[in-house]
C-alpha cells in the first residue's frame, strides 16, 4: 500500500514539472501577431483596372498608392481636366506604378517656387518612387517630380510620353532622379530647376 501511495506522489510530481515546462501562448497576442502579418502582406501589391471615367480612374489609383507599395495599373485610365482633382499624388517612399497601362489627360495644378505653375496627371513627391512601363498623354506636362525628403532615386523606366510642354518637369528631389529607356514626345523631354540630387539620363 506504502509502495502505491509513493508511486501516486512521484506521478502528481511529474505532472506539475512537466507542466511548469509548458511556456504558456497568450491566444490573443497569437491572433494580433498574425493580423499584422496579413495586413503586412496585404500592403504589398494590388491591380488597378482603369475604367475610362475620369472621377472613378483618379480616385482608385490614389487608394491604390496611399495603400500598396507596389500598384499594377491594366487598361485605359482617363484622369480628366479638372485643375484639383484631374491627377494623382505619390506622396509614400518606395512605392512602385507599373503598367502596362494607358493614362490619357490629367491637368491638377500646383504652383511651385522653381517650376511655377505645373499641371501634371502623375506627381512624385517622395524618393524612392518607380513609374515603369505606362503611356501618358496629356496637354501639359505629365510627371512632375517634387520630392523634397532625401532617399532613393525616383526611378522613371520605359515609359511612352506624349505632352504639350514637358515629358519630366523636375525639381528639389535631393534622392536623384533616374530616367531610364522612356520614349518622350514634348517640348521639353525632362526639364528640371534647382534639382538638388544626381540625374541620369
Amino acid at each position: 500500500m506504502r509502495n502505491i501511495f509513493y508511486y501516486f506522489i512521484a506521478m502528481l510530481f511529474a505532472l506539475v514539472s512537466c507542466d511548469k515546462d509548458m511556456p504558456e501562448v497568450d491566444a490573443t497576442l497569437a491572433g494580433e501577431e498574425l493580423t499584422k502579418v496579413d495586413l503586412a502582406a496585404k500592403k504589398l501589391k494590388t491591380t488597378v483596372v482603369g475604367t475610362g471615367i475620369a472621377a472613378q480612374d483618379v480616385a482608385a489609383v490614389q487608394s491604390a498608392v496611399d495603400n500598396f507599395n507596389h500598384v499594377t495599373l491594366s487598361g485605359t485610365f482617363d484622369f480628366g481636366s479638372d485643375e484639383i482633382t484631374g491627377g494623382v499624388d505619390i506622396t509614400r517612399e518606395n512605392v512602385i506604378i507599373q503598367g502596362p497601362a494607358t493614362i490619357l489627360n490629367g491637368a491638377k495644378t500646383v504652383q511651385t517656387p522653381e517650376l511655377g505653375s505645373v499641371r501634371y496627371p502623375i506627381s512624385i513627391r517622395a524618393p524612392g518612387v518607380e513609374i515603369r512601363n505606362l503611356t501618358i498623354s496629356g496637354d501639359h506636362e505629365a510627371v512632375l517630380i517634387y520630392a523634397q525628403d532625401d532617399g532613393k532615386p525616383v526611378i522613371l523606366k520605359e515609359n511612352n510620353i506624349t505632352a504639350n510642354v514637358a515629358g519630366f518637369a523636375a525639381s528639389a528631389t535631393p534622392g536623384g532622379i533616374r530616367i531610364i529607356g522612356n520614349v518622350t514626345e514634348a517640348l521639353f523631354g525632362y526639364y528640371a530647376l534647382f534639382s538638388k540630387g544626381h540625374t541620369e539620363l
